[in-house]
Formats: structure tokens, sequence, C-alpha cells
């Protein structure tokens, strides 16, 4: 049986980044903000600044943690047959030959938060959280069994 890894601090490099663009945002264009926010106007930018840091909070205080909290409940697994998706009520069997394909996204990606792997079997994307890895021996033997395409 082999697992994928979980890294508890994955999201650390996220929220550093994150809080950094909160600060600039909420630094350099604060008078523009408060006054889109009460309604006295501004041009495109402060609009576009206003909603970018709505979803920068969104991200850094609701979602963030909900994933921080979420992420670790689920394990996954696989053998020579089967990758086994283990949850607290229950545990989900996919056949490895079912899937296509899994798409395996880049560092930098998952640094913003993207998942690690997506596997498409049966119509449906299976998404591995960016939080989850597999060791390099792991992998290859991964790649033996499943066509993995890296972006």
């Amino acid at each position: 049986m082999r697992y994928f890894k979980y890294n508890h601090f994955w999201f650390i490099p996220n929220i550093i980044l994150q809080l950094l663009i909160l600060f600039y945002v909420y630094s350099s264009k604060k008078e523009e903000i408060i006054s889109f926010y009460l309604g006295n106007g501004g041009d495109n930018s402060a609009a576009f600044v206003a909603m970018l840091l709505l979803i920068m909070l969104f991200g850094t205080f609701i979602y963030m943690p909900y994933r921080i909290i979420t992420d670790p409940t689920k394990k996954y697994r696989f053998d020579d047959d089967y990758l086994y998706i283990d949850s607290k009520s229950h545990t989900e069997q996919i056949k490895l030959g079912v899937i296509s394909d899994a798409l395996v996204k880049p560092k930098w990606t998952r640094l913003l938060a993207a998942p690690y792997m997506i596997l498409h079997a049966n119509a449906k994307g299976i998404k591995i959280p960016s939080g989850f890895k597999l060791s390099n021996e792991d992998y290859v033997y991964f790649k033996s069994k499943v066509v993995v395409k890296e972006q």
C-alpha cells in the first residue's frame, strides 16, 4: 500500500503571500477603497481593488482555515488495482484502470492552493488537495499504473 503523504504546513507560503498582498493593497489604496465603499465614487481601479480586497479577505480568513481543518480528515492511498479515498464516514475505491489520466499541477500553482493532482475517472474529476504529495518512488510507481500529464 502506497500513501499520499500530508504536509501539515503546506499553507504557510500561501498565507504569507496573501497577507503581503492584503497589506500592500490596504496601505497603498486605503483612501480610494474607503471612498468607494462609502459611495463617494471612484474610478475603475478603485472598484477592482475593492473587489480584490474582498476576495483576498475571504480566501485568507474563511477558505484557508476551512481547508486547514478539513484536508487532514481525508487520506489518499493506492495499491496495484485501486485508489482509496478514506474519509471519516466511508472509504471510496476507484479502480486504477478506470482513471483515464492524472494531471499534476506545477509547484507554483500549488502555492496558490491549487490541487496537487486531478484524476479523471468515469467523467468525474477527483482532486487531491495541495497538502498531499507522493514520494519520488511512489510517483514513479503511480506513473506506471496511470497516464500522468504534468502541466
